[in-house]
């Protein structure tokens, strides 16, 4: 089971992304959210809940597991596009060759 998160920052550009191995180590991301929590406090700066994301890929049985920041529930996403680089929760480029080529397209 391989579980990656990512929290984007409303006001910062800190990100976190883990691999978990396994579902009993899902602790390890839950303390950097705890760590991304006292780092609001002490540059008493607030992280967006509603726009940080969760993408659990699917490569075995993944429990998916609900990640929480200041006590509001992550959001799961399928997919998610930092740097212009689509990641998919299957591993999958189709997407992100999809946008390529539409992009292509329009400038033809």
């Amino acid at each position: 089971m391989q579980m990656i998160t990512r929290c984007v920052s409303f006001l910062s550009s800190r990100q976190s992304h883990k691999l978990i191995a396994n579902a009993a180590n899902h602790g390890i991301v839950s303390k950097d959210i705890e760590e991304l929590e006292i780092w609001e406090s002490i540059w008493l700066l607030r992280f967006n809940p509603s726009k940080c994301k969760v993408v659990h890929v699917n490569l075995n049985s993944n429990p998916n597991i609900i990640y929480s920041l200041d006590g509001i529930d992550l959001g799961a996403s399928a997919q998610e596009k930092d740097l212009g680089v689509i990641t998919h929760n299957s591993l999958l480029w189709n997407e992100q060759i999809k946008a390529c080529i539409s992009k292509a397209n329009q400038t033809i």
